[in-house]
């Protein structure tokens, strides 16, 4: 704490550790190396946040920021994100009886109104599990993801595009974070399908999301393209948004590194429940940790968003070509 910062006009700043100098905080930079810098700067840029904010004596926004990743704040944006997404499902659940029904004529036919509704239903759970039924529903899922975070973080300017990891982090040595991320992707994909392994081993139901895509296997290109856009890109890049440039920022400045990893990795697995996922989750469990680590240490979101792709894009191969 004897280390100063001059960066405001006149004024000497404190440079705080990562961990905000919390007592008895583990200091990670101390084994992590040099490049956890990422971290510090993330708990820096909270700090200055609230001193601007009490010399501004702006008293609503210093009430947001020190709650800025604390429990109840993240449980209410999860919850939150959970009952946003519920809700789109039936809007488009709705949307697609609306279409079909329309569509096929169903519903001026001379069928009875029970008949009708029942083939237009059995119609539109058909279309939901097809590739493209499947992409329009991840696509809605992505939009809520940003939904969220522009209503509770970038409406109130609690955070911006650039402290979600955008702006000039992405410009922060490009190729060598894909390239840290291409690593980290195939090793997750590795660590992940091994606890899967092992909890069929157990005999526990790991083939919740394989059964949720099984029209994916040998699909049409036209129909399977729009799918593979939505996982392999979109998602990415949504999810990791939200989980690791929010969710365990937010929680590493509040309660530090080690609480925010496991809390991120442990959300991204349970939010993969609401897409048919079952005990394979805890194997999403541990690519989340990976992915948070790979973040840590280069602050530049392409690397965990590069680990994201790649193992989803694997995933998307194996799931057209294997039986």
């Amino acid at each position: 704490m004897a280390e100063t910062d001059s960066r405001t006009q006149g004024e000497e700043r404190p440079v705080r550790d990562w961990d905000g100098g919390q007592p008895g905080a583990a200091t990670w930079g101390r084994w992590a190396g040099p490049e956890v810098a990422a971290v510090e700067r993330w708990v820096d840029r909270w700090h200055e946040r609230i001193d601007d904010a009490a010399r501004a004596e702006d008293r609503p926004m210093l009430r947001k920021l020190r709650t800025f990743g604390a429990w109840p704040t993240v449980l209410v944006d999860l919850v939150l994100l959970a009952v946003v997404a519920i809700i789109s499902s039936f809007v488009l659940l709705g949307g697609a009886v609306a279409i079909i029904g329309w569509h096929d004529g169903d519903f001026s036919s001379a069928l009875s109104a029970s008949t009708a509704a029942t083939k237009v239903l059995n119609s539109t759970q058909d279309w939901l599990k097809s590739p493209v039924g499947l992409a329009a529903a991840g696509a809605t899922t992505e939009l809520d993801i940003l939904l969220v975070l522009y209503w509770r973080l970038l409406l109130p300017h609690i955070m911006t595009w650039t402290d979600l990891g955008f702006g000039r982090n992405l410009r922060d040595r490009p190729l060598r974070a894909c390239g840290i991320g291409v690593g980290l992707g195939i090793t997750a994909l590795v660590l992940s399908g091994a606890v899967v392994w092992l909890l069929q081993s157990a005999g526990l139901d790991t083939n919740g999301q394989a059964d949720a895509m099984k029209a994916v296997h040998r699909a049409p290109l036209q129909v399977f393209l729009p799918f593979a856009f939505t996982a392999a890109i979109t998602a990415p890049l949504a999810e990791e948004t939200f989980f690791r440039g929010y969710l365990l920022r937010a929680m590493t400045v509040q309660y530090g590194f080690a609480v925010g990893l496991a809390c991120s990795s442990i959300a991204f697995g349970v939010f993969h429940l609401l897409g048919g996922v079952t005990f394979e989750a805890v194997g999403l469990v541990v690519i989340g940790a990976i992915l948070a680590y790979g973040y840590s240490r280069t602050g530049n979101p392409l690397t965990n968003m590069t680990a994201h792709m790649v193992n989803n894009v694997i995933g998307l191969v194996v799931l057209y070509y294997a039986k």
